[in-house]
């Protein structure tokens, strides 16, 4: 069963349906309607255990975009770009830091994007209070998972050998 925080029902009008997967022990996936004005209303925020529950909440909620961590699984991410029924767009990660800009690869559908601009983007929009929550969200894993969301630190890191400086997230 998952762990998660979900809205009960699906947007009646939506600009698209977008699902975000980041690949790690466990699936941490967010889906979530895209809506006038850049606001994000996420539906469905959890933890699940296994690609093919990742394929059911595809198909329960109606995803067309998603955008799949590359790392450490990229043959299991391969093979879900192949099987998976809505677009599916693989990230990787550039340097922390250092390359501001995003690459895309149409012909394998590969997104490559600095991880720390990201970040920044990300935490941007949720200064704009451009993200609309599940009213549940803070129950995932008893709490956990917000406190996990809410942790990272941004710091200056220096090179001393280079005589450079650039922020990472942690």
């Amino acid at each position: 069963e998952d762990d998660c925080a979900y809205t009960k029902r699906k947007p009646e009008s939506s600009l698209g349906i977008a699902m975000g997967v980041d690949v790690g022990g466990s699936l941490d996936v967010e889906i979530a309607s895209i809506e006038p004005k850049n606001r994000v209303r996420l539906l469905f925020i959890g933890k699940v255990k296994g690609i093919d529950r990742v394929k059911e909440l595809i198909s329960d909620w109606g995803v067309e975009t998603c955008v799949i961590d590359s790392m450490p699984e990229i043959s299991m991410v391969q093979q879900f770009q192949e099987e998976a029924d809505c677009s599916v767009w693989s990230c990787r990660y550039l340097g922390e830091g250092t390359d501001r800009r995003q690459k895309y690869d149409t012909t394998s559908k590969v997104i490559s994007v600095d991880r720390t601009n990201a970040l920044d983007q990300t935490f941007a929009q949720v200064r704009m209070k451009k993200f609309i929550l599940p009213h549940n969200w803070k129950s995932i894993l008893g709490g956990a998972f917000s406190k996990e969301m809410c942790d990272p630190v941004r710091e200056l890191k220096e090179d001393v050998d280079k005589g450079k400086s650039k922020f990472e997230w942690s």
